[in-house]
C-alpha cells in the first residue's frame, strides 16, 4: 500500500513537470521506452529492483542505454 502511494505521488509530479515543460507526448514515449525494455529485458529489471546497486549507478546505466 505504501509503495503504491509513492508511486502514485512521483507519476503525478512526473505527469506535472512535463505539462509544465509541454512534453507530454516525449515523457509518455520515454515511459513506454522504459517500459517495453524493462519488459524485454530480465537483468535490466533486476537492475532497477537491486536495492544493493546505488541510485547512482543506476542512473549511470540509464543514461548508457538510452
Amino acid at each position: 500500500m505504501i509503495a503504491s502511494k509513492i508511486t502514485s505521488r512521483y507519476a503525478k509530479a512526473l505527469i506535472d513537470l512535463a505539462k509544465d515543460q509541454n512534453a507530454l507526448d516525449s515523457c509518455l514515449n520515454d515511459m513506454e521506452l522504459l517500459k517495453s525494455s524493462c519488459v524485454t529485458n530480465h537483468e535490466l529489471q533486476l537492475l532497477l529492483k537491486s536495492p544493493i546497486i546505488k541510485s547512482d549507478k543506476k542512473w549511470g546505466i540509464l543514461e548508457m542505454i538510452f
